[in-house]
């Protein structure tokens, strides 16, 4: 329960709430014109499901539904000035010092609260999402690995795919929201 101010009109949480009956969840881009406009209290989605919900919402929309969605999550475990802040993916007894060596390895790990958080915002995904994340030694780092099964099959569904993400990224829903590239150049080089 959120206590009423004078004047306070909307709450945004900027992360998402504990449970499925708390605050209604809104992705930029994906449902923030739909998601329960009139509630008082709304929560943001995770940075992660922020950045796979608005590509998977245009190609669901565009190219007949997704019939599946399997995901890999390439995460940094290092911080800017190089230290450790991977999760403790061990038992509760476990102790600091007997935590997964994230210095040099690659630790694949469920994210269940993201596969939650993707199917509150798009329910017709149901059974048809899931994934890993790998914990990698690199400095702030993140990459979504994005394999759909469509379900429209066409001679060129990739091109059409491209196409209906640049279309939305160019001047529809996605516009200022995502950027989309055609090729690696020095301007969208990450250097």
């Amino acid at each position: 329960m959120v206590p009423e101010y004078p004047g306070c009109r909307r709450v945004f949480l900027s992360s998402p709430s504990c449970s499925a009956s708390g605050a209604p969840l809104f992705a930029v881009g994906a449902n923030d014109s739909s998601s329960a406009s009139d509630a008082l209290v709304r929560a943001h989605v995770s940075p992660a499901a922020a950045a796979i919900l608005p590509v998977l919402r245009v190609l669901h929309e565009a190219l007949g539904g997704v019939r599946s969605c399997s995901y890999t999550l390439l995460k940094s475990v290092r911080t800017a000035n190089n230290a450790i802040k991977g999760p403790d993916l061990g038992p509760n007894t476990h102790a600091q010092s007997s935590r997964w060596d994230f210095s040099e390895n690659l630790v694949p790990s469920r994210l269940p609260d993201l596969d939650a958080e993707v199917l509150r915002v798009m329910p017709c995904l149901t059974g048809r999402f899931g994934g890993n994340c790998v914990y990698a030694p690199t400095p702030e780092v993140s990459l979504f690995d994005l394999t759909l099964r469509l379900g429209e099959t066409r001679e060129h569904l990739y091109r059409d795919a491209c196409l209906a993400v640049k279309q939305a990224c160019e001047g529809g829903a996605l516009r200022g929201v995502v950027r989309y590239c055609m090729k690696m150049s020095e301007e969208n080089s990450a250097r």
